[in-house]
């Protein structure tokens, strides 16, 4: 196991992709997770920063991939049917689901001003998308910047800061879990950022269940 944990952390482990047909990526042993880096359209930009100057706030819900829609979506956020923001979460729903033949996917999509998880650590989750449409992007950690013998909890000075990747708002990352099959110490190493003082951020999450 220390074998193996040496190898999974002394290579790059991140993949950056333009197209969001390359998220297949996931599937490589490699890798444990993949940037997509987008460029959103006007529309999508402009439902976020509507959507963030409202109240702050935390939408969680369970959806049905049998049934996903941008519609379902927006009833839920309570926004217009065809609101871009509805649209994309619908999007990463199913991709998610794509790429996980899950039946079903846990949403987050939170607007706050502090760190919901401050501290570096590893989720329990098989695969999760995280896309901040708004504000600082999650800092996740590549390989080579984790220590052998660190775990969660250690000294977060011992990671390397030049190997932390901070995503751009908009971009999609789609991270690994501990329970992806065959991925048992060598899930996503991550946290959310340091919220400069008077921002928001809003954030999207999207768990396979």
């Amino acid at each position: 196991m220390k074998a193996l944990a040496r190898l999974l952390r002394s290579a790059s482990r991140v993949r950056t992709v333009e197209d969001i047909a390359q998220s297949i990526l996931v599937f490589d042993e490699s890798c444990n997770a993949v940037v997509i880096a987008r460029r959103p359209s006007p529309e999508l930009s402009e439902s976020a920063a509507r959507f963030a100057g409202r109240e702050l706030s935390n939408y969680l819900f369970r959806h049905d991939l049998a049934d996903v829609s941008s519609e379902s979506v927006a009833r839920e956020l309570g926004v217009a049917i065809n609101d871009a923001l509805a649209v994309d979460l619908a999007l990463w729903c199913e991709v998610v689901g794509d790429l996980t033949g899950c039946g079903a996917v846990g949403v987050r999509l939170a607007c706050v001003t502090q760190a919901m998880c401050p501290r570096f650590h590893i989720d329990r989750v098989t695969l999760r998308a995280v896309c901040t449409y708004a504000g600082p992007g999650t800092e996740i950690v590549d390989g080579p910047g984790i220590p052998l013998s660190w775990s969660p909890g250690d000294d977060e000075g011992d990671i390397e800061p030049r190997h932390v990747i901070q995503p751009s708002p908009m971009q999609v990352v789609l991270l690994k879990g501990e329970a992806w099959p065959g991925n048992e110490g060598a899930g996503v190493v991550h946290r959310s950022p340091a919220m400069p003082a008077g921002q928001r951020r809003l954030v999207l999450t999207v768990d396979a269940l």
